[in-house]
């Protein structure tokens, strides 16, 4: 699209929430050179600096100043922008998941890079993530208050977003939340008990908010469909965590964003997770001594959620056959760490076997007594998980493995803890040595934590 060079700032800029830089802007200069090294180095440095303003240097690999200044070759705006952003996408790949496009289930990479462009709350929540990022692997604190700057910018931004009718509809505005969690997981600080956790689940209700205010015929094809898919989880899960009831269980929203489109494996295995937090919330008003319904409503409540719950049951075991290769079956359930084939395959187990502790777990609150066949199939699961949390944090999994197991990890937890048993020994100490495991960031522990004290609190 042409600019229409509208002085002080474009409409094309202005149409899509960014900040037009206008025509007179500080020159940029981006230098890459080879730094003198042994042979066998062939690592390059990337130096941008404005015209006024302290030089910045991005580099994989540490390497000496050269004796002389590389030539300094001033690049058109556009090759800049091109190039600035493939830096701020290609360190949140890094930070996010660097093996991500290796994962069928999940397509969120593809979607940032669609959407980048399209809303300036989307590229500042993004840079926001990437540059303290940067400046936390480099130890450069200005680097990271600056992005801790550019996350309140982008919080300025996104509200701004919301009320304008015509961003409100830009499907970059589902990714936006999304970012702004992965910032609070690894930058949030934790302030109280379970304040970060807190601060995760509001971003959570506001990707709930956007998605609900754009309605599911938004959400039937494109970019807006793949992110609606891939996101609808965290709804679920701040539900099952606030033991409430989610939006995400309605039928039109499990029926009309795959009007043109079959539902993958995950999908289903997502549609049964979304009735959870409905047999919770439910579950709680049995317990409740306050309650106001008669013994006689409550006999038909505690029916209805046992029904269900044998219904979700053949649900699962259907969903099982079907998609029997698809997921891993270990050859014991001894102790021992798993591994998985492919990310895939580990991504959609772990979340199978997360969802059978769910169901059986409402089953047996449901019942009202314990139930062996409930609580030993939920065991079953709990103690794979333990096995396969290790998995996770290797480095090709980034973020994206340490928070895609961190609901699987507290579900398995908080059932061997609940429920405890002889025998249980060896299984929790798989999850110490995961815990403890180097590659598992310091940032995503603390968040962990929060998130365990945030559910201690409410229960």
């Amino acid at each position: 699209m042409q600019c229409d060079q509208r002085r002080p700032a474009c409409g094309q800029c202005e149409e899509k929430g960014l900040i037009c830089g206008g025509y007179d802007r500080d020159r940029i200069f981006v230098n890459e050179y080879k730094p003198p090294s042994r042979e066998s180095d062939n690592s390059a440095r990337l130096v941008v600096w404005r015209s006024e303003g302290p030089e910045r240097t991005l580099s994989k690999t540490p390497s000496k100043t050269p004796s002389s200044t590389p030539d300094s070759i001033p690049l058109p705006q556009s090759l800049i922008s091109t190039a600035y952003t493939e830096g701020t996408l290609g360190t949140f790949y890094y930070v996010y998941c660097p093996a991500l496009r290796k994962i069928s289930t999940n397509h969120f990479a593809d979607n940032l890079q669609a959407l980048y462009g399209h809303d300036e709350a989307l590229r500042v929540a993004t840079l926001a993530l990437s540059s303290a990022s940067l400046g936390r692997a480099t130890n450069d604190r200005v680097l990271i208050e600056q992005g801790r700057d550019l996350y309140g910018r982008a919080l300025y931004e996104l509200a701004r977003a919301i009320k304008n009718p015509v961003r409100a509809k830009n499907d970059a505005l589902l990714a936006v939340p999304r970012v702004m969690g992965m910032f609070e997981i690894l930058f949030g600080s934790d302030i109280g008990m379970g304040a970060q956790a807190k601060s995760w689940g509001s971003h959570a209700k506001g990707e709930l908010a956007i998605t609900q205010g754009r309605g599911p015929e938004m959400h039937i094809s494109g970019n807006g469909h793949q992110l609606f898919v891939d996101g609808r989880q965290n709804p679920i899960i701040a539900g099952i965590w606030q033991r409430k009831a989610t939006p995400m269980n309605d039928i039109e929203w499990k029926t009309i964003p795959w009007r043109y489109l079959p539902k993958t494996p995950k999908d289903t295995l997502l549609d049964i997770l979304a009735e959870v937090p409905a047999i919770l919330e439910k579950s709680d008003i049995l317990k409740d001594p306050e309650s106001d319904l008669t013994p006689a409503a409550k006999n038909t409540l505690r029916e209805a959620i046992v029904t269900r719950c044998f219904d979700l049951d053949t649900t699962i075991k259907y969903w099982e056959a079907v998609n029997t290769t698809a997921i891993y079956h270990p050859s014991s359930e001894t102790p021992t760490p798993i591994e998985f084939s492919t990310m895939t395959e580990a991504h959609l187990t772990l979340l199978y076997w997360t969802i059978c502790i769910e169901v059986y777990e409402c089953l047996e609150l449901a019942l009202g007594y314990p139930s062996s066949s409930a609580s030993e199939t939920a065991r079953f699961y709990a103690y794979r998980i333990t096995r396969a949390l290790r998995h996770f944090f290797k480095p090709e999994w980034g973020l994206f493995g340490a928070t895609t197991a961190s609901f699987p990890a507290g579900v398995a937890m908080l059932h061997l803890r609940t429920y405890p048993r002889e025998g249980d020994e060896g299984y929790m100490m798989l999850v110490g040595k995961a815990w403890n495991d180097p590659n598992l960031p310091k940032a995503v522990k603390t968040f962990l934590n929060s998130m365990r004290a945030s559910h201690a609190k409410k229960g």
